[in-house]
């Protein structure tokens, strides 16, 4: 670095006569050019002075090589999903039709049964022989066929049939036909019974009521019954009785 200066000096010459200055005029000039290289130099000393040598570097330098970062791996590749296929729309479901709950049917009331009817003692009369072939002159007449005893209830104790009327009619009291009691049908069902001396059912008459679900009713009811206690010994091989179920609606 080079510093510049520049000294104002003063004259040192006081004015005086021209022959004066002619005579200091050069001795002044080697003054003034002694005073600036004094003062040049104090200039260069001052900076050579000021200057300072720069620090020894007494840590070595290193060298780092780094190792190359690797590569960022790729982004996969997304593949976008394939459209799926549009399905139809689902047709509405069918609105439900609900019935309307129907009406619980009226309990069905006990059939009313008919009052017990004594049996009445059928007199049944022996078929007439037949009338005598004729008869050849030389044979003998042909001896009467043997009679059959004959059907009869003549005798019966009441008790023993109030047992049979009770047992049918109990039976018959629960199965009243639900179809008769939503039609409101009612009706009595007279029959005849024709039993054997141990109480076995042998056959039975029916006389219609006019409602066919009741006359069905009624001939089950009488099947289901049979058979029926044993009959005392009247000598009669077959007794007939004949009673009725009568079927009503309560109010």
């Amino acid at each position: 670095m080079t510093l510049a200066l520049n000294f104002a000096l003063p004259s040192l010459t006081p004015p005086v006569s021209g022959s004066r200055v002619k005579r200091w005029g050069r001795s002044g000039y080697a003054v003034s050019f002694a005073l600036h290289g004094v003062a040049a130099a104090l200039a260069l000393a001052w900076t050579f002075h000021h200057i300072e040598p720069a620090a020894p570097i007494d840590k070595p330098i290193e060298l780092v090589i780094e190792k190359p970062q690797p590569e960022p791996p790729k982004p996969k590749e997304i593949v976008p999903p394939k459209p799926q296929p549009l399905q139809p729309p689902l047709p509405a479901p069918a609105p439900k039709t609900v019935a309307a709950p129907r009406p619980a049917p009226a309990p069905a009331p006990a059939p009313t049964v008919a009052p017990p009817v004594n049996a009445e003692p059928v007199a049944e009369t022996p078929p007439p022989p037949p009338p005598p072939a004729p008869a050849p002159v030389a044979a003998p007449a042909p001896a009467p066929a043997p009679v059959a005893k004959a059907s009869a209830s003549d005798g019966i104790p009441t008790d023993y049939v109030n047992k049979v009327f009770a047992r049918i009619n109990r039976i018959a009291a629960g199965h009243y036909p639900k179809a008769a009691q939503l039609r409101g049908q009612e009706g009595r069902v007279v029959y005849h019974l024709v039993l054997s001396p141990a109480g076995e059912l042998l056959s039975y008459e029916l006389e219609p009521s006019g409602v066919e679900s009741l006359d069905k009713a009624a001939e089950e009811a009488l099947k289901a019954a049979a058979p029926f206690p044993k009959l005392p010994d009247l000598g009669a091989s077959s007794y007939k009785l004949t009673g009725a179920i009568a079927y009503k609606l309560g109010a």
